[in-house]
């Protein structure tokens, strides 16, 4: 399995960060706090946005781990397809989605296909929102936004190609498809991802 990103999946809960990736270690599995984690970890805003908002205001009733995944664009070359989500619910721990606005439907079809990403956290979700989504998922309870567009799984076929630098040309013939469809295909993901991907798309 080859995760496009880097792998390091650490606990954020205490100042010993016990690495909880692909198994927890001895210490992370006796330990007595909340676990959760963020990742990837680049993000240091983010990150200190959760701890902030997580610190002395939820408690885990579920007795494992979260994971708050940073589905931003710019980490959009890890999420094209399912290695990431197959590589963290190893872990058993629950994900929540933290997506911003161009990736909303993506997050969407993931939700979908992996019982273990409990909520998405949009962008325009308020502030209200965003607590009780956490709540629910410390609670056991799961969060879908059934009124979210989603990708559709031979978009999301495309968009990995895409991405892997294979023109129009060569997903046709690896999908057995027109180059036509192949052209609409990506037209329809960037509708559907806020118009202006070709930074990260080839063909």
């Amino acid at each position: 399995m080859h995760i496009r990103a880097n792998v390091e999946l650490r606990c954020s809960s205490c100042h010993y960060n016990c690495e909880v990736s692909p198994n927890l270690s001895i210490k992370a599995s006796n330990c007595l706090d909340q676990q959760y984690c963020i990742w990837p970890e680049q993000n240091q805003y983010l990150k200190t946005g959760i701890l902030s908002l997580l610190l002395n205001d939820y408690y885990n009733l579920l007795g494992c781990g979260f994971i708050f995944v940073d589905f931003s664009y710019y980490n959009i070359k890890i999420f094209s397809n399912a290695d990431w989500a197959t590589w963290l619910t190893r872990t058993n721990f629950r994900l929540i989605l933290i997506a911003d606005k161009k990736m909303e439907a993506l997050a969407s079809y993931w939700q979908k296909c992996f019982s273990h990403v409990v909520a998405v956290i949009y962008a325009d979700d308020s502030h209200q929102s965003i607590r009780k989504k956490i709540s629910n998922a410390f609670l056991g309870r799961r969060t879908v936004d059934v009124k979210r567009h989603k990708l559709t799984a031979l978009e999301i076929t495309v968009l990995d190609l895409l991405i892997r630098g294979i023109p129009v040309k060569g997903i046709a013939q690896l999908l057995n498809m027109k180059e036509k469809s192949v052209y609409n295909i990506r037209g329809t993901l960037k509708t559907k991802m806020g118009g202006r991907i070709n930074n990260i798309i080839a063909g």
